[in-house]
């Protein structure tokens, strides 16, 4: 435990101090921010109520009855959400950055390219070419998820006055007059091409993505539960809403994806607890619905496949093998028909052929890697070490600790029962990721999905007390608040200066 709280200290002074580079110099870092500091006086206190809340739970929870039990989670969701808009607001510009962060074309074009669409089935049908002849990146490496999701949320707005109201009314409570975007010469490229509903339309988006940040806990304690125990649950469920990148990179799209691939694993291994063909199958739905969004959740897929086989074919004795192979064949086939499902319905819905735009996002990625200059080895160095700073250090030592120890016994005892499945699958399909090297860079925004599985891995090895846990999950708290503090992740400053000189 020391060990993690003093590792954190010495990353959080490298990164104040602006001592090491975060990220590779002259291929991608990211930037210094500039901090507001009037979101101290939300934050700080914020942070200390999770602390409260998860301190009062962990002896208690393990005999609590439902209601108490999905009281404590609904509480640490809601302090969770709320710890979402105050250490969003201790950026650069404020509480207004997360509504720049949506709403500018640099980072969002998916936003902006929502706001072209007439007929969406039309739209869809001629993605793939509309997709490849975009100039910028971000359309070419995705699937059409990301535009349709902010276009349904434009349509929201357009189709409910009384919530187009209440997010013009939300967003000038947010940012007081003085200093509303519409006031600040720096930001006034929005003005001239946002009105009234594409505004409603990025406020409604900033709630609903961080609303989608902080149910992630949900999920993540429901799987706790079921692999582990409700303390161990509820200790993930608190460290991984408290994850750096959940909180430094909002809000973007990416903020969506965690609690899409819990809910899909989720599925996965009640199908296989409860032998249900059709439950995998609406697990494979919602792996599609990963998929609609993002290919990066193929490793969803293979999470779920291996942790299957695990619970499938341990302990298996010889004469049942052969029985329940087949039955993880079932289970493997009907995941695929739920992805084949979508993929299906989609196609005859639109036309819209999905393997050909996910082949098209292949070969974008890679383009994209050559032409900014991304180089293999250097990535490969660097890449581990992204991931693990901004998975926060005391989730990363206590991951790495325990996928550690189950290797070791897994190797001595040469039985997979006398370990925890999810840290070497978790370990494994990171360590395949890396190798791979399909991402040269940004691996603390593009493998987000899989950090809440690292956490829920480690929680278990964060000892039996209370204070402990506590310790380790303020230090996360703490560093995710100094990362938002002193780095600027989407480059806004650099972003609205360089638009603004353009106009």
């Amino acid at each position: 435990m020391w060990a993690a709280a003093a590792l954190t200290l010495l990353v959080i002074l490298l990164v104040v101090l602006r001592a090491a580079p975060v990220g590779v110099p002259g291929q991608w870092t990211i930037a210094p921010g500039t901090p507001t500091w009037s979101g101290l006086f939300y934050a700080l206190p914020l942070l200390g109520l999770i602390l409260l809340l998860t301190g009062a739970v962990l002896p208690k929870i393990e005999n609590a009855g439902p209601a108490e039990e999905a009281a404590a989670v609904g509480m640490l969701a809601a302090f969770l959400l709320a710890a979402q808009f105050a250490i969003g607001s201790i950026g650069t510009f404020g509480p207004q950055e997360a509504f720049i962060a949506v709403t500018t074309d640099t980072t969002n074009r998916y936003f902006t390219e929502s706001g072209r669409i007439e007929q969406p089935a039309e739209y869809l049908r001629d993605y793939r070419k509309r997709a490849a002849e975009s100039e910028g990146w971000q359309l070419k490496t995705h699937p059409p998820g990301p535009v349709i999701f902010f276009y349904c949320i434009r349509r929201m707005v357009e189709t409910v006055p009384p919530l187009k109201r209440a997010m013009l009314g939300m967003g000038r409570t947010l940012v007081d007059e003085e200093n509303y975007w519409r006031k600040q010469e720096s930001l006034a490229f929005l003005d001239a091409r946002l009105d009234d509903s594409a505004e409603a339309s990025g406020w409604l988006a900033v709630v609903l993505l961080r609303l989608a940040a902080a149910v992630s806990c949900v999920p993540l304690y429901l799987l706790g539960r079921k692999l582990y125990d409700r303390r161990a649950a509820f200790l993930a469920a608190a460290l991984g809403g408290l994850l750096p990148s959940l909180l430094l990179f909002n809000t973007i799209i990416d903020q969506l994806y965690p609690v899409v691939g819990l809910v899909a694993l989720l599925l996965a291994l009640i199908a296989v607890e409860r032998r249900s063909l059709g439950l995998n199958v609406v697990a494979g739905l919602v792996m599609f619905a990963g998929l609609w969004f993002s290919l990066s959740f193929v490793v969803f897929i293979g999470v779920a496949v291996l942790m299957q086989a695990w619970l499938v074919l341990t302990d298996a004795e010889t004469p049942e093998f052969v029985k329940r192979l087949r039955r993880l064949m079932l289970l493997f086939e009907t995941l695929l028909i739920g992805v084949l499902i979508g993929s299906a319905g989609v196609y005859l819905a639109t036309g819209l052929n999905l393997v050909g735009v996910w082949a098209m996002c292949v070969n974008a990625n890679a383009a994209f890697n050559s032409d900014t200059g991304r180089t293999y080895l250097a990535w490969l160095a660097a890449n581990p070490v992204m991931f693990a700073v901004f998975l926060g250090v005391p989730a990363a030592v206590m991951f790495a600790s325990r996928a550690a120890s189950d290797a070791a016994r897994l190797v001595r005892q040469r039985e997979a029962a006398a370990v925890q499945l999810l840290a070497i699958v978790t370990a494994a399909m990171l360590g395949l990721l890396w190798l791979y090297g399909a991402n040269l860079g940004e691996v603390e925004r593009l493998w987000m999905p899989l950090m809440p599985l690292c956490v829920l891995a480690g929680a278990d090895a964060m000892g039996a007390g209370r204070i402990t846990p506590l310790i380790l999950i303020g230090m996360q708290g703490l560093q995710a608040l100094i990362f938002r503090m002193s780095l600027d992740p989407l480059g806004l400053s650099r972003i609205v200066q360089d638009i603004s000189t353009h106009q």
